[in-house]
């Protein structure tokens, strides 16, 4: 690995400086929200050191972590970490990684840090030139004497998930223009295409190599997809007056649509894919395979791919969600408005749930798939259903 041998080369320096350096790689989801408050998350969590150089960041006195990175602002915090914008002192300002994201693992969860370290590690090394689309990273250390493992990151922009958010179409009237065959006024096919090369090609890297080395990401979902720079609207396409789909292009034009896929301290090797959990994909993501318990491979990220480009093509509506009954509803009903049947506060609560909707979006499954599956008894109810795809193309 990369880092390998560090240990020598950096015997000869004082052992007050050796904690800031990077340290040997190692072998062996939660959405990520603003944070606006720490009172709640220092029971245990994180150490007093690392709680108060937050708090610090919160109120702009620019704290310095491990003498070496200066906190600018707090990005966000996930189920395992939080993560800092940061200067690298270390770092002429003009450097093109004098600014980072320091990633902080939670107290006792450095295993999980340390080995998302070494998957990217490798995965970098498979991608020198930097053209498959997955987070680079720069380095790791141990902060406030071992007692938090630190992932120094690539300093990516907003994520597609803020993008899409911010362009829903208010009342669903995108299923309207759906229905009236015309796009919405979001990304046109085109924008959807080149950013779902580029996470293809992500999944392609993750696939190289022997099957001891393929690897699953495990959580592709629009939190974890990245801009390098938040895509801005530079100009407006005008509207075409005629009748076919493809020529209605009242859509925006963005400045830039490069983007990066991150977090993966879900991922597996898929050599180690037997011994995944059930929580494995976040839920309004994960694949059939993984809800009914039978094996898998990375196939199931392409069927994250595919809710993720139903999202950016509906602004943010979720595939897989609540959303689904009412449209089958509708459906049956031979309803030609299905926004009607939108759901603002678009969740899931169990699997359950989930299977649920996937049966009733395309289908009961092939029975000696989900036979198979060690959760087939807790869905058993949801395999009478039809599909809503399934009862419309009949």
């Amino acid at each position: 690995m990369l880092t390998q041998g560090l240990a020598k080369i950096y015997e000869g320096i004082s052992a007050s400086n050796k904690n800031n350096l990077a340290r040997p790689s190692f072998k062996g989801r939660g959405t990520d929200v603003k944070v606006t408050d720490t009172t709640t998350r220092i029971n245990g969590d994180y150490s007093p050191y690392i709680t108060n150089l937050w708090r610090e960041t919160e109120a702009k006195r620019l704290p310095v972590l491990d003498d070496r990175y200066t906190l600018i602002s707090v990005i966000g915090e996930g189920a395992f970490s939080v993560t800092f914008e940061a200067r690298d002192n270390f770092l002429n300002h003009e450097h093109a990684h004098s600014m980072v994201a320091v990633k902080v693992m939670k107290y006792g969860l450095h295993d999980i840090g340390r080995a998302e370290c070494d998957r990217l590690w490798r995965i970098n090394k498979s991608d020198p030139v930097d053209q498959c689309h997955v987070i680079r990273i720069i380095s790791n250390f141990w902060a406030d004497e071992g007692r938090h493992f630190c992932a120094v990151l690539e300093l990516l922009q907003t994520t597609m998930h803020n993008i899409t958010k911010g362009m829903s179409v208010p009342n669903g009237n995108f299923l309207r223009n759906i229905q009236n065959q015309q796009r919405p006024s979001l990304f046109n096919l085109k924008d959807i295409a080149k950013m779902t090369v580029q996470i293809v090609k992500c999944l392609q890297l993750l696939g190289k190599g022997t099957d001891d080395n393929k690897m699953i990401h495990g959580d592709l979902k629009p939190e974890n997809i990245l801009f390098k720079q938040t895509p801005k609207v530079i100009a407006k396409r005008p509207v075409v007056d005629v009748t076919e789909p493809e020529d209605y292009d009242r859509l925006n034009i963005f400045s830039s649509l490069n983007l990066k896929v991150t977090d993966f301290g879900n991922s597996s090797y898929c050599k180690d894919a037997k011994s995944y959990h059930n929580n494995f994909e976040t839920l309004l993501f994960r694949a059939p395979e993984v809800l009914l318990g039978v094996p898998f491979n990375q196939s199931i990220d392409m069927w994250s791919v595919g809710c993720v480009v139903w999202e950016l093509y509906t602004g943010g509506v979720s595939l897989l969600g609540n959303n689904v009954k009412g449209w089958f509803y509708g459906v049956k009903n031979r309803d030609q408005d299905l926004s009607r049947y939108i759901i603002t506060a678009d969740t899931l609560s169990s699997a359950n749930e989930a299977v649920e909707n996937v049966v009733q979006l395309i289908g009961q499954p092939p029975e000696s798939l989900y036979r198979a599956g060690k959760y087939y008894h807790r869905y058993i109810p949801h395999f009478k259903q039809e599909g809503l795809f399934v009862v419309t193309s009949r």
